[in-house]
């Protein structure tokens, strides 16, 4: 910079504006936060406790998106036969040796981690001690959520918002989280303690007089009127229909099942 300035007047002006907007950025970012998250005045305990994630390459990267389109596609023989955990570790199996090359590199690079495997095996999960991933990825410090009052540990470059795979690792990780990112909070709705179902009741006598009909329409204007109710991968009950029909002094419908009724049938 101070070369370019001594040697090149022309470039003054350029230089001195990416560094206004670097600093304006900065600057931004400490007073808006990111996510809802500030960084507080609070000293990181060097025996804090960081899990961080290291999410694995798939050997195969379209079987997942094949697999889910299968039992999504009427068409396709796979349609609605779900996955099992099992089958899902298959489709999302990582390139052989991907495993053992993360825990290697944590051995060497984080001593004392932890180190264990997710449900499908598509990311390997680590815990390491605040002080061994500082000495590896960098500084770091405390930030605290505006709304929750959640604190986390994170690194305290946040100009450089994601995480770089380790070099020795990039064959086989995408990604690594719970070094750097700031993660938005969901907002939770509050659960009320309700005496009676909660929002607005619908039953046929307000559906009658939303639409202006007479006590003539119910049971149908002639005596070939249909209805068609379908439940997709439910049943329903008899009783149940019989039940409402006393409760709002319905007369009695006939009514047939066309498919399986039975709730075996559906798991």
């Amino acid at each position: 910079f101070t070369t370019a300035i001594a040697t090149s007047p022309t470039c003054f002006v350029p230089a001195m504006r990416i560094g206004l907007t670097l600093f304006a950025a900065a600057a931004a970012t400490a007073t808006m936060g990111i996510n809802g998250w500030f960084p507080v005045e609070a000293s990181v305990n060097p025996a804090d406790t960081m899990h961080i994630r290291f999410t694995l390459k798939p050997a195969d990267a379209g079987a997942l998106p094949k697999a889910l389109q299968e039992v999504s596609e009427p068409t396709s023989s796979k349609y609605r036969k779900y996955l099992t955990n099992d089958q899902v570790a298959a489709v999302v199996a990582p390139a052989a040796g991907a495993v053992d090359a993360v825990k290697a590199w944590v051995s060497a690079q984080l001593p004392g981690a932890t180190v264990t495997l997710s449900t499908h095996g598509d990311n390997v999960l680590v815990e390491a001690q605040a002080e061994a991933v500082s000495a590896h990825f960098g500084e770091l410090q405390v930030f605290e959520h505006v709304e929750t009052g959640k604190r986390v540990v994170r690194r305290a470059d946040q100009g450089r918002r994601k995480t770089a795979v380790p070099p020795e690792l990039e064959q086989y990780v995408g990604a690594v989280f719970g070094v750097s990112e700031l993660f938005p909070v969901p907002r939770r709705s509050a659960t009320g303690n309700y005496t009676s179902d909660p929002g607005d009741t619908v039953s046929p006598p307000v559906i009658f007089k939303q639409y202006g009909m007479g006590d003539d329409a119910v049971g149908g204007r002639t005596a070939t009127s249909q209805g068609v109710a379908a439940f997709e991968q439910a049943e329903f009950r008899p009783s149940d229909v019989a039940a409402f029909e006393k409760a709002f002094n319905l007369p009695s419908i006939k009514f047939g099942v066309v498919g399986p009724n039975d709730v075996a049938a559906f798991e």
